[in-house]
């Protein structure tokens, strides 16, 4: 985080080990499996070229900040796509899981998102597409679901 963006953001600080991390999964299809307790590499994948990885401090968001987080995903859910797409919910995992995939949890708030962070791959899946593969399966496979709660 750069100096301007702490200024700018209130930032709740570094992550934490303990804290759960949400992946925002905006697919219905891929939220009912994920239900079911199959979470798809997909969600933890982002475009080659792309290592950081997008998502919410959940734990941290706490139940006062987390109605913030869920009105941010559904207005981004809305401008995704015509006609618009649904926030469903989150892959969750933690940043020990994160960080034994060999990845770093880094505090990225944004100005409609306090509670945003980023999952950091290593420099070497930067344009290593089977690389990247390989750690959203390792993210998929320690991940549990939370669907969207009725905020």
């Amino acid at each position: 985080m750069t100096e301007l963006d702490a200024n700018s953001v209130n930032s709740p600080g570094p992550v934490s080990d303990w804290e759960e991390l949400g992946r925002r999964v905006f697919s219905e299809n891929v939220a009912r499996r994920a239900a079911r307790g199959r979470i798809r590499p997909s969600v933890f994948q982002e475009k080659t070229g792309n290592r950081n990885l997008s998502v919410d401090r959940l734990t941290t968001a706490g139940s006062v900040g987390l109605a913030a987080v869920v009105e941010d995903a559904k207005q981004a859910a809305a401008s995704r796509q015509q006609p618009p797409n649904t926030f469903c919910g989150w892959a969750v995992v933690t940043a020990e899981a994160v960080i034994s995939a060999g990845c770093i949890a880094e505090d990225s708030p944004l100005p409609n998102n306090r509670y945003h962070a980023n999952i950091i791959l290593p420099d070497s899946a930067m344009e290593n597409e089977d690389a990247q593969w390989e750690y959203a399966t390792n993210l998929a496979r320690g991940a549990t679901w939370k669907p969207c709660p009725d905020i």
